[in-house]
């Protein structure tokens, strides 16, 4: 067991011999004490993190949970501390830890995937707009228009004659 190999070491230490067969042993003795501690704390590690990071997942997952509930009433992704208890930078850290991503990008992407599914079933912008929480229309083209290249009113003419 680890204290019977610690205790090894020590009478080796406190008897110190000086015949190089003790001194081989004691150094035998006190390399197997260092391992093992080094195993010991490379496993309280693993299991304390391996749990740390269980925990991340289980946040990250309630968050995209969360985000995708409530994609229409969330205004601004800084009330996620407020509903998880935690301080946002550690939300968005562990975010983008887990998913590569950044809250507010995976917040933005929903929303305007959310839009143009609204524009393709005939939704009017401007609706949409002030339904997914923009300030403006013209905040809601803009966005519109990074994600997918196109505004949206060139999008919707567009499905509009493909249809």
């Amino acid at each position: 067991s680890f204290e019977s190999y610690f205790v090894n070491a020590l009478n080796y230490i406190i008897a110190s011999p000086d015949d190089e067969l003790s001194q081989k042993l004691l150094e035998y003795e006190l390399k197997t004490l260092i391992l093992r501690v080094l195993r010991r704390s490379r496993m309280e590690n693993e299991k304390k993190y391996s749990h740390k990071i269980d925990n991340i997942q289980l946040l990250v997952f309630n968050i995209i949970n969360y985000i995708d509930t409530n994609l229409t009433i969330i205004e601004d992704v800084s009330i996620l501390s407020e509903v998880f208890k935690y301080n946002y930078s550690y939300i968005s850290r562990c975010f983008k830890k887990i998913t590569g991503k950044s809250v507010i990008t995976y917040f933005t992407d929903k929303k305007l995937s959310m839009a143009k599914d609204l524009i393709d079933a005939g939704i009017s912008i401007t609706e949409i707009a002030e339904n997914m929480n923009y300030s403006s229309i013209y905040v809601f083209s803009r966005a519109f228009k990074n994600k997918f290249g196109i505004s949206p009113k060139t999008y919707k003419m567009r499905n509009s004659q493909q249809k």
